[in-house]
C-alpha cells in the first residue's frame, strides 16, 4: 500500500517528504495511536476483505467511545462470492465495477 502512486504521489513518497505514515496492523492500532496523540488527525487505510470489515467497525465504535473525534476510517473492502461454483471477486459496494471507497470521519462536521 505505501507503493501505490495516486495522482498527488504515494504513501511512501509523502514519508519520504516529512510526513508521519505508520503501518500498523490493525485499526484498533490505528485508535491506540490516535489515543496517544490528541492533536493529530489519524487516518486508517481499512484495505481488505468482507472479513476485515467488523474488526474496523469495532474500532469506529471504539473510538467514538473514546471521544477521539481526529480519527478517520478510510475503507476499501472487497467481497468474495461464489456463483455456480465459481469464485468470482465483486466489489463490496451498491456500485457494480468498482471497489468499495468510504471515509468515516467521527466528527459530524468533517
Amino acid at each position: 500500500m505505501l507503493r501505490v502512486t495516486g495522482r498527488r504521489g504515494s504513501l511512501e513518497r509523502a514519508r519520504t517528504e516529512g510526513a508521519d505514515v505508520r503501518v500498523v496492523y490493525s485499526a484498533m492500532d490505528a485508535v491506540a495511536a490516535a489515543a496517544a496523540r490528541p492533536g493529530r488527525q489519524v487516518v486508517f487505510a481499512a484495505v481488505g476483505f468482507e472479513t476485515t470489515a467488523p474488526a474496523t467497525a469495532v474500532a469506529v465504535l471504539e473510538a467514538r467511545r473514546l471521544g477521539l473525534e481526529h480519527v478517520t476510517m478510510l475503507g476499501a473492502t472487497v467481497q468474495h462470492c461464489s456463483r455456480q461454483g465459481h469464485q468470482t471477486r465483486v466489489p463490496f459496494s451498491p456500485y457494480e465495477g468498482r471497489s468499495a471507497l468510504a471515509g468515516i470521519s467521527l466528527h459530524p462536521d468533517r
